[in-house]
């Protein structure tokens, strides 16, 4: 397998492409009719960190004696699994079950028992669940807009970039440091001169987003090849400032005219990915023997765009790698901030958040540990809603309480609401992130196989027929699964295919000949295009003969897949060429892990 070598900067920014949620609704009462249940007047002192809601409410039912339930039923799980974190002190049981219903929008319903004593109940009704899938529709819809039109602007830039006078350069030093770099250093110059040197079809191909678009050099015209050739040493010249030899890409050059040029536009599998959120898409050329060029383009003038620019910029003033990242972490809270249209982060301004917090914190940390150092240090009550996320390193750490919860809203991005002492953390794209979601029952027994080391082969296909975002976005941060969830992350596509074959198709892989993949039928096709619209190489033709080999080391594993091509001309057939391997790999048995306790200072709150 041929190395490919990516400009990304290693930047991994928790950028978030925000929808603001819905304007809070007004509080619903547990139940319709008024008679009075006094029970609910007790006070409940509870902790739980990001807990499914059936188990929060079985726990509080054996505390109370108040019988509390979720979801339409058992096999409910949208709702029953929904997680919260819960930090409350003596708070009226009736206020924590209006919180729970407001941070999670779901609504209670009670009915007398047999013996007349109420049952309460509480999930999301039909016209919630309509009200979720419209706002995930118009996000979906808004976001696909946004990558038309930003990659349409960006083109347009990048290919004016010879027309900027001196003073637009000084402009663009501020407005879109992305720009100015593209403009003053050869790779940007030589990427300007091939858009510009784009046939009109192609550019409109380009421009549009929709599918790849591909040429040969060989035929290319000749200011969009020069154009390459700059665009490939400038990455190189690029790469040695970074502390690289400067000399990957010379073989490119040199024989740059056998290569093929690929503008791809946005793999969907990014699109939720907050470091790649505004990404338009990338640049590639692939020579024959030689290290694949892919350059990522991001919106020139988007918060990751400006970073990344002010990041070169601070390069080509002489400052060091070590230098530029606590700046760029300066940087990153307000890029947070503007991410997507800068729609407002709701956070809570009060008098009564003045006083001052000391969360003696070292490293990254899940919000539910956040939220019970938190509520350790204060006076107030939380509760959150919950979605799977890696651990964040947050800031400030110290000084107004209100300044503290600011910068929680916008690294884990949750608009925080104040209801006298209770603080109501609700996730900004809740309605995206409930479809990432991955049944608890499926979780656990995955957990629990690797644990016990039962894991199988058919275990990982069934976590490979999981949507791409529950891979990336609940697998990979399971701590157990996240092995898994990593090889997924490229591998998922052959296993949806091998899931779709038949029992004699299967066998065909580990033979010599391998399976034919034109003898496969329409339905499992769907399965092979996906596959191939991830390849990084060039994209085979729908005439290239294609052949899928399954190898087996042992009955544990790894599994390979091989997928190979058989390129013929007039004079003679080639020999098959490997356009992609895959190779899985079972998750060793986990070691617990012991926690560190973390140094605690005296102080009050």
């Amino acid at each position: 397998m041929k190395k490919v070598y990516s400009l990304s900067l290693l930047i991994m920014l928790a950028l978030c492409a925000a929808i603001s949620a819905a304007d809070p609704k007004p509080p619903t009462p547990p139940a319709k009719d008024s008679a009075p249940d006094t029970r609910l007047d007790q006070k409940v002192t509870y902790q739980a960190k990001g807990k499914c809601l059936y188990k929060v409410l079985a726990e509080l039912t054996e505390k109370t004696g108040v019988v509390m339930r979720c979801g339409r039923n058992e096999h409910d799980w949208q709702s029953r699994d929904r997680k919260v974190t819960i930090f409350v002190k003596d708070m009226p049981l009736k206020e924590l079950q209006q919180a729970l219903a407001d941070v999670l929008r779901f609504k209670w319903s009670r009915t007398a028992g047999t013996d007349g004593v109420y049952m309460y109940r509480l999930r999301q009704d039909l016209k919630g669940a309509q009200e979720e899938e419209a706002l995930r529709k118009k996000h979906e819809e808004e976001k696909t807009r946004k990558i038309v039109e930003n990659r349409q602007s960006a083109m347009s830039a990048i290919e004016n970039l010879e027309n900027l006078t001196p003073a637009d350069l000084e402009k663009l030093k501020s407005e879109s440091p992305m720009l100015y770099i593209l403009a003053t250093e050869p790779f940007g110059q030589g990427l300007s001169r091939m858009v510009r040197s784009l046939p009109p079809a192609a550019k409109a191909l380009v421009s549009a987003a929709g599918s790849p678009m591909s040429m040969p050099l060989s035929s290319a015209p000749a200011g969009l090849v020069e154009g390459a050739k700059t665009m490939v040493t400038g990455l190189d010249s690029l790469a040695k400032s970074f502390g690289g030899s400067g000399n990957i890409f010379s073989g490119v050059v040199e024989n740059i005219q056998q290569g093929t040029l690929t503008f791809r536009p946005p793999d969907s599998l990014f699109h939720s990915i907050d470091a790649f959120s505004s990404m338009l898409g990338t640049i590639e050329i692939n020579v024959p023997g030689q290290p694949q060029v892919m350059v990522p383009l991001f919106d020139p003038k988007s918060p990751a765009g400006n970073l990344i620019g002010k990041a070169l910029m601070r390069m080509q003033m002489g400052m060091s790698p070590e230098q530029i990242e606590p700046l760029m972490q300066a940087d990153m809270a307000k890029a947070l901030a503007e991410q997507n249209g800068g729609e407002k982060i709701v956070y809570p301004d009060d008098p009564a958040l003045d006083t001052e917090v000391k969360l003696d914190i070292t490293a990254p940390l899940t919000l539910p540990d956040l939220i019970e150092k938190l509520a350790k240090k204060t006076d107030f009550q939380y509760i959150s809603d919950h979605f799977s996320h890696s651990p964040i390193k947050p800031n400030p750490t110290e000084g107004k309480l209100s300044e503290v919860l600011k910068g929680i809203a916008i690294l884990y991005q949750k608009n925080i609401s104040k209801k006298g002492s209770l603080m109501l953390f609700e996730d900004r794209e809740w309605y995206v992130k409930r479809a990432w979601e991955v049944p608890e029952s499926l979780l656990e027994k995955w957990r629990t196989a690797v644990k016990e080391n039962t894991i199988t082969f058919y275990d990982i296909l069934d976590m490979a027929s999981l949507s791409d975002d529950q891979i990336m976005h609940t697998l990979r941060t399971e701590e157990s699964l996240q092995s898994v969830g990593w090889q997924l992350f490229s591998s998922a596509p052959v296993l949806r295919l091998y899931s779709a074959l038949s029992e004699t198709q299967r066998a065909a892989l580990t033979s010599d000949a391998g399976l034919d993949l034109h003898t496969l039928t329409p339905e499992q096709t769907s399965y092979l295009d996906a596959l191939l619209s991830r390849i990084r190489r060039q994209t085979p033709s729908e005439d290239t003969h294609l052949t899928l080999f399954m190898t087996e080391e042992t009955k544990s594993g790894p599994w390979t897949f091989k997928l190979t091509t058989l390129n013929t001309d007039d004079e003679h057939e080639s020999e098959p060429q490997t356009l992609q391997t895959w190779t899985i790999r079972l998750p060793e048995k986990q070691e617990p892990t012991v926690k560190k306790e973390e140094s605690k200072p005296n102080s009050s709150k």
